[in-house]
């Protein structure tokens, strides 16, 4: 007889499964790791135009009252 056996066809399903389940977990890190890190840097970025500007309005200044 040729062919599968049920069993043998559950167990490569499950570790078909396993194994694309580890696949989309390190995609979902990579992705989320991505959106980190864009935050950070538009945050770094905001950051440093606050500080780009309270520079320019020091310098600006003609004193203290």
């Amino acid at each position: 007889m040729r062919g599968f056996t049920l069993i043998e066809i559950i167990v490569y399903v499950a570790i078909l499964a396993i194994i694309l389940s580890f696949i989309s977990g390190f995609i979902f890190n990579g992705v989320n790791s991505s959106s980190k890190i864009q935050a950070w840097q538009e945050v770094s970025d905001n950051g440093r135009f606050v500080e780009n500007k309270i520079l320019e309005a020091v310098q600006s200044s003609q004193g203290v009252n």
